[in-house]
């Protein structure tokens, strides 16, 4: 969907191509959509749809996001074994404590099961759920759905990002790939692409920014 999304800013409805008269037989190409050709006209997708070849591959192969895999990174797994151990880890989960009560309660679950990183999952639901407009569990303007929301905005920096060696670790490899590209352009060795553009989410975004040093844990927090 992030690939999709971003593809329709740059290729939007009615770019894609236009057949000749002799050439309506190739409208519709093998995608899974069910129209009559006639009513294309010249277009050959509805909407004159400009299809495009996507290749992904898993974030577990792909270099630049391998690091954030605790099997790829060690390091990365001693500091997660770490957290439970943490004065502030520990700190927090006292204070949302209630809270998971209430997400068991509505769930079905064992609230001593529940920790700050499942309780962080649960927020992940809620939204998708919310923005598709879907019947959601626990209503979007109440305090547990804000409590839910800042466990999962918190915790996610806690987990990767509460040292800079932690930061150095996860954003290194995509940083490096970034700058490798700028040199290739500037001494000539780059290949024939024009540009690259990478598809990200909010949180991905939210990365870079404590990469950059323009927001922290602690801001996060806060």
């Amino acid at each position: 969907m992030s690939a999709i999304s971003h593809l329709a800013g740059l290729y939007p409805f009615q770019t894609g191509p236009v057949l000749a008269e002799s050439e309506v037989k190739l409208a519709l190409p093998p995608f899974n959509i069910t129209v009559d050709i006639v009513k294309l006209g010249s277009d050959a997708l509805p909407e004159r749809y400009q299809p495009l070849p996507i290749h992904t591959v898993s974030s577990h192969d792909d270099a630049a996001f391998s690091s954030t895999h605790f099997d790829i990174c060690p390091n990365l797994a001693a500091y997660a074994k770490e957290m439970p151990t943490l004065p502030d880890y520990k700190n927090m989960t006292d204070v949302f404590t209630p809270n998971f009560e209430k997400i068991a309660t509505i769930y079905g679950l064992d609230p001593g099961k529940i920790t700050m990183l499942n309780a962080k999952q649960v927020f992940d639901s809620l939204i998708t759920d919310y923005f598709a407009n879907n019947e959601t569990k626990i209503e979007y303007n109440t305090q547990l759905f804000k409590n839910i929301t800042y466990i999962h905005d918190s915790i996610s920096s806690f987990e990767d990002f509460r040292t800079w060696d932690q930061i150095r670790l996860t954003m290194t490899p995509f940083l490096r790939e970034i700058i490798s590209r700028i040199e290739a352009r500037f001494n000539g060795s780059t290949p024939n692409a024009v540009w690259y553009t990478y598809s990200a989410h909010d949180t991905n975004l939210h990365n870079y920014l404590i990469a950059f040093n323009l927001s922290t844990f602690t801001s996060n927090s806060s």
